[in-house]
């Protein structure tokens, strides 16, 4: 059996983190932006081995019913939410970082 490898959490004092906030608050000003922990796995696991931050962005406002389908057959985003994402990845995207 492979051991899990922790690769810590990626810090939140870096450049692409002040990015991803400061996109979250353009489309939702009264956000707080925090980071939480999720429990399912991910690669990224990988790349904070190494020393690179990396981040799970799931910039979207999600009720509970929905939320609880990631990663399921039934996963499901409402395709307003949707647009909403893909423009702050747009604006995570193209700024200065």
């Amino acid at each position: 059996m492979i051991e899990p490898v922790d690769a810590g959490v990626s810090s939140t004092e870096t450049p692409l983190y002040s990015a991803m906030r400061k996109a979250i608050l353009a489309a939702h000003p009264d956000a707080t932006v925090t980071p939480m922990l999720v429990p399912f796995g991910t690669d990224s696991v990988y790349l904070r081995k190494l020393g690179i931050p990396a981040y799970g962005l799931t910039p979207m406002i999600l009720d509970t019913a929905t939320a609880a389908t990631m990663h399921s057959d039934q996963e499901r985003i409402p395709i307003a939410e949707f647009f909403k994402g893909i423009r702050i990845f747009y604006d995570v995207l193209r700024s200065e970082y």
